[in-house]
């Protein structure tokens, strides 16, 4: 007689791991489309300038600044920890969006 062959090798939907997942954020009439992201570590945001003037993504505390995005210009980052919080343009700083870390809880 054989046994275990029953047995299943793996793991639960639970603990699989969950692909990374490219966000688009659209930069248009002095705003940031979407301005709030919720998102895991690993994934990765991608800003895409469709204003007519220059601009930035810049986290407030300046961990992290895509540097000037002119007309048609875009910038990606990969999200880690130090990614989330509130960033901003260093042009037109009343342009404020928020990047929160989902927790595996």
């Amino acid at each position: 007689m054989i046994v275990g062959l029953g047995l299943t090798l793996g793991v639960s939907s639970a603990q699989e791991a969950v692909a990374p997942v490219e966000h688009i954020v659209i930069i248009e009439a002095l705003e940031y489309v979407p301005a709030q992201l919720e998102m895991t570590e690993g994934d990765t945001i991608i800003w895409f300038n469709r204003d007519f003037i220059p601009h930035t993504a810049t986290a407030t505390d300046e961990r992290w600044n895509s540097g000037g995005l002119a007309t048609t210009d875009q910038w990606k980052t990969v999200v880690g920890p130090d990614t989330a919080g509130e960033y901003f343009c260093r042009y037109h700083p009343g342009m404020v969006a928020r990047i929160t870390l989902k927790t595996d809880h």
